[in-house]
């Protein structure tokens, strides 16, 4: 944990390394576990930076096993890119939010560390040119709660937003 908690990624680029589970030994505290395992989950805004950070941890990883004449078997369960968002596509998604909800319904663009399974689009098919679409729909108490409800207007809200942006693309004609 010391060699990981040293992993230096730019400050400007919002990431974190945490371990969320260990298990080792049984229900006996006075033996010694032959073997344990353990979890982390990773994150970062930028994909660059979730490669920077798994090379470093499979660099710490290896020298961990070497220098203790260790086997350490390592397995991704779930990897889940940060978005690439193309400024094409943003573009088009901004004038239908204005066409449909008015300029001042319009927020800046949300940066956030949390990624999606959407993503794996763009970045395995570099050329699909893609973006995001954040609708306010008063989530209480929390996304993926067991008992979320939300404001049913704003699917309503998000379906005319992409209709009016696949209409806007087809009449310029653009290669999107």
């Amino acid at each position: 944990m010391q060699q990981i908690k040293q992993i230096y990624t730019p400050p400007t680029v919002p990431a974190s390394i945490k371990m969320t589970n260990f298990h080792a030994g049984s229900e006996s505290y006075n033996v010694i576990p032959g073997e344990a395992s353990f979890g982390l989950d990773l994150r970062a805004q930028e994909n660059d930076v979730m490669d920077e950070i798994k090379a470093k941890l499979s660099h710490i990883i290896n020298s961990l096993a070497t220098l203790y004449e260790l086997k350490i078997k390592t397995e991704i369960i779930d990897e889940v890119p940060a978005a690439i968002i193309n400024e094409s596509a943003e573009k088009h998604l901004k004038k239908a939010i204005i066409d449909v909800l008015g300029e001042d319904r319009l927020q800046p663009r949300l940066l956030t560390a949390g990624s999606d399974d959407f993503h794996f689009y763009t970045l395995l098919r570099p050329h699909i040119k893609a973006t995001m679409l954040a609708l306010g729909a008063d989530v209480q108490p929390g996304l993926h709660d067991p008992d979320m409800t939300f404001n049913k207007v704003a699917l309503t809200n998000g379906v005319n937003i992409l209709t009016n942006a696949c209409l806007n693309i087809c009449n310029v004609k653009e290669d999107l």
